[in-house]
């Protein structure tokens, strides 16, 4: 009788953990295949890519909205530390989230917490930091090598002001930075650094 149970227990055990490993890759398997699109769009990674405004059908964007500008970059900090600089539109609503290669959500910030131009530098967990905030920039830890900061800037494209609010989210962009550029402010003056909410420590 204990043999009769063992098989059907077994494969009922290896069920359960092929589940549970298939939810705890599936995210990173998501996100992997919707960075390196991204990538292929943008030309390479640590380089922003300006989406064209979303229709019913556009998927380039996760949930995207025709009312919405986006734009993104892929990282890989292999490279060096990432660079964001972004232009706040005044009085519109605009915001930056950061995301670790499983989706996660580690850092958002909106038009309420910045103004003008900001600078971002995003490091591995642990980096130090204050050689880039002396710049006036602020640090992101990524909890992975691999992400995507993605940008959102509402513009409703029946209003007179969306040509504008297009040329002014292409004045954001990113970089990768050399090691020896921590600490200089080499793309000119920044507003003092939002300080945003981070979503995990």
């Amino acid at each position: 009788m204990k043999r009769r149970l063992a098989g059907p227990a077994l494969a009922i055990l290896c069920a359960v953990l092929a589940y549970e490993l298939g939810l705890s890759l599936l995210p990173r398997l998501i996100m992997n295949a919707t960075m390196h699109g991204i990538v292929r769009r943008a030309g390479d990674w640590n380089s922003i890519y300006h989406a064209p405004r979303a229709s019913a059908s556009d998927r380039r964007m996760v949930m995207p909205s025709p009312d919405m500008l986006y734009s993104a970059c892929p990282y890989d900090l292999k490279a060096g530390p990432l660079q964001v600089l972004a232009q706040v539109p005044l009085g519109v609503y605009w915001s930056l989230s950061a995301y670790d290669d499983e989706n996660g959500n580690y850092y958002a910030v909106n038009d309420l917490q910045a103004t003008g131009r900001v600078a971002f530098v995003v490091l591995p967990e642990a980096s130090p930091t204050q050689a880039f905030e002396a710049s006036g920039a602020r640090v992101l830890h990524s909890p992975s090598r691999r992400g995507v900061v993605l940008l959102r800037t509402l513009s409703d494209p029946r209003e007179s002001g969306a040509e504008t609010l297009e040329v002014l989210r292409r004045e954001s962009s990113c970089r990768t930075l050399p090691a020896q550029s921590a600490g200089s402010n080499d793309t000119g003056r920044y507003n003092a650094a939002p300080s945003g909410v981070l979503r995990r420590a």
